[in-house]
């Protein structure tokens, strides 16, 4: 989920936060007291971070992991950001921000559905962001307009690798949690994909 930028020269306490939240109809993250709005998801993203959370419970042991949708703020404390992820998955009792229930400390792995002016901050400053989360073990991309997904593997010494799964016949794995996706699972329902082949010709 991208962002937004909303300037507002006040800042913001927690609470003051949080209130805000309950009272929004759109998310905001929570930058070190600034207060950014996020932009609002298409439905092609709306449906394929849904397609993401119901793939993923169907598959998962409940008894070990957890999966949390874009409801549920993420909070991580080097940065003092609270930030919502598309989809996201828990491994064990979910650690809260405080006992507050608001916000999660420590995602497994996470889902961000990405578009043309998202891309960049998800990649980037988001997953820097989310690497700095102890429990944090893999990131996974997935572009709205084409079947394609990107998964970063956290691996020895704090490296990263990265593997591109490119059209719906695709399975994708993760690591962290031990199972497949389907492609076309996540992407189901999903009109008017472009050609990923095509694109890439493109640049």
């Amino acid at each position: 989920m991208g962002t937004k930028v909303l300037v507002k020269k006040e800042l913001y306490t927690v609470d003051e936060y949080f209130n805000l939240e309950e009272r929004s109809n759109n998310k905001s993250e929570f930058r070190n007291g600034k207060i950014i709005t996020m932009a609002g998801g298409t439905y092609a993203h709306n449906k394929i971070s849904l397609n993401i959370a119901i793939a993923l419970a169907l598959i998962l042991d409940v008894d070990f992991f957890d999966v949390i949708s874009n409801d549920q703020a993420i909070y991580i404390p080097e940065h003092h950001h609270f930030v919502y992820s598309d989809t996201a998955v828990l491994k064990g009792e979910p650690l809260f921000y405080k006992k507050n229930k608001r916000a999660v400390l420590n995602p497994i792995l996470v889902f961000e559905v990405t578009s043309r002016s998202t891309e960049k901050y998800d990649r980037f400053a988001k997953f820097n962001k989310y690497k700095s989360i102890e429990s944090f073990e893999e990131y996974v991309l997935v572009d709205q307009e084409m079947p394609l997904v990107e998964v970063f593997s956290k691996k020895e010494n704090e490296e990263w690798l990265r593997k591109s799964y490119i059209g719906l016949d695709e399975n994708i794995h993760l690591s962290s949690v031990n199972c497949d996706l389907k492609m076309a699972d996540l992407y189901k329902k999903v009109k008017d994909l472009l050609d990923p082949q095509m694109m890439i010709e493109i640049f």
